[in-house]
């Protein structure tokens, strides 16, 4: 049965491919990325928009995330002067190439940026330039008001037990949604009332 399951899901990437909506179905192989600074809404949408999920080891990470940097750590990783543990880490990290976000909502020093006179901006300004050359990525995080449960466009059996689980039984199907034949048997054999567009089935 799973291997079915499996089938229809490589197959429905195929043609959403062909119809030039890439999504993945797959099983998910995230990526890695180890956190600096708290967890922030920009966090939770970055590990969402660059599929990624937190892991607390720098050797088996991919990458590198920042939430909160502060004007002493950016000019003395900018100098290649680390004074902590988690600054030299990060520092290892450009310097063998790891991929280094830091999240222009979490920079302790952006108020120095707006209200300094010029030459201590350029100075700031500056540092971050190092950083960048270094290979670090200043991003911005746009925060999109979502749903608490986002929902697949792909309705498998898999799916629909989960949510089962949880305590759903009642289920309103998005247009353009597609619903496997396991997962349809699955909604006859569990009696659960589902809405397609208006309809109930």
């Amino acid at each position: 049965m799973n291997d079915i399951e499996e089938l229809v899901k490589v197959i429905t990437q195929k043609v959403l491919e062909k119809l030039g909506e890439v999504g993945d179905f797959s099983e998910s192989s995230s990526k890695e990325v180890k956190v600096y600074g708290e967890t922030t809404k920009e966090l939770e949408q970055f590990l969402l928009d660059y599929e990624y999920e937190k892991n607390s080891s720098i050797d088996n990470s991919e990458a590198i995330v920042l939430t909160q940097l502060s004007l002493d750590s950016l000019i003395k990783i900018s100098k290649m002067l680390p004074s902590t543990s988690e600054e030299q880490e990060i520092l290892n990290a450009l310097l063998s190439k790891k991929t280094v976000y830091v999240l222009n909502s979490g920079k302790v020093y952006q108020t120095l940026l707006e209200n300094s006179p010029f030459g201590a901006k350029q100075y700031v300004t500056d540092c971050e330039e190092q950083w960048v050359k270094y290979g670090a990525q200043f991003i911005t995080i746009e925060c999109q008001t979502l749903s608490k449960d986002v929902v697949p466009r792909l309705w498998t059996q898999e799916y629909l037990q989960k949510e089962k689980n949880k305590g759903v039984t009642q289920f309103n199907v998005p247009k353009g949604t597609i619903v496997t034949p396991l997962a349809k048997d699955y909604i006859r054999e569990q009696q659960l009332l589902v809405n397609y567009a208006g309809k109930e089935e």
